[in-house]
C-alpha cells in the first residue's frame, strides 16, 4: 500500500516505508523483497493498524502487508483514503507471482483490474528419521492422512487457503520424503 503518487515499487526509493515490527515475518519478506528488487528505502517499524492509519495521514509514503488475501486490515480502506495497492514485480528465485483482484479489494482495485503481487509459499518438511524409528512412522501416518483428506480440506467448512494447497508441486533445491513420491498426490 502506498500513497497515490507512488506509481510503482521503485518510486520507493528513499521514501518512508513501514516494514511491519522487527519480530515479524513482513519486516523479513519486506527485506528480503527490496533487497531483491535493489530498492534502498528508509525503514520504519509499526504495526499493520498503525501503518496504515500513518500511511493514511501521509506520515509515511508505503506499508508492506504480507497476509492472505484478502485481510480484513483492508476491507474497508478505498482510493478515497488517498491509497492504493502497488504493483510489485515478480521476485526471482523467491516468492511466487500472484495477483490481486476486485473480488478481494473492491475498494482499492477497480472493476475488471487487477495488480500484480507476490505470494509467500509454504512448506512442509519434515526430519527423515530412520526407517525403523517410531517417528518416522508417526510422520508418514500424518503425511498419509493428509493426502487422503486433502480433497475435504478445500471444501467447506475449512479455510479457504487449503484450495491453494499442491501437494504433488515439486520444489527445486528440496529432495520429497523417500515414502512419499509425487505421484501418490
Amino acid at each position: 500500500m502506498a500513497r497515490k503518487d507512488i506509481k510503482t515499487v521503485y518510486d520507493l526509493a528513499g521514501k518512508k516505508v513501514s516494514f511491519g515490527q522487527a519480530s515479524r515475518g513482513t519486516f523479513l519478506t519486506s527485506t528480503v523483497v527490496f533487497n531483491r528488487l535493489g530498492i534502498d528505502v528508509h525503514v520504519v517499524e509499526y504495526s499493520n493498524e498503525e501503518g496504515l492509519y500513518r500511511l493514511k495521514r501521509g506520515e509515511i509514503d508505503a506499508m508492506v502487508r504480507v497476509v492472505g488475501a484478502p485481510t480484513r486490515l483492508l476491507q474497508d480502506v478505498s482510493q478515497a483514503d488517498g491509497v492504493h495497492i502497488v504493483p510489485l514485480p515478480v521476485v526471482e528465485g523467491a516468492y511466487f507471482p500472484a495477483t490481486l483482484t476486485h473480488e478481494q479489494y473492491p475498494g482499492l482495485i477497480p472493476q475488471g483490474k487487477t495488480v500484480q503481487t507476490a505470494a509467500v509459499g509454504a512448506l512442509m518438511a519434515a526430519y527423515n528419521w530412520p526407517k525403523d524409528h517410531p517417528r518416522r512412522e508417526r510422520v508418514q501416518s500424518l503425511v498419509d492422512r493428509l493426502r487422503d483428506r486433502i480433497d475435504e480440506l478445500r471444501n467447506e467448512p475449512h479455510h479457504r487457503k487449503w484450495r491453494q494447497v499442491r501437494l504433488e508441486r515439486e520444489l527445486p533445491g528440496w529432495r520429497r520424503w523417500e515414502p512419499i513420491p509425487a505421484n501418490r498426490f
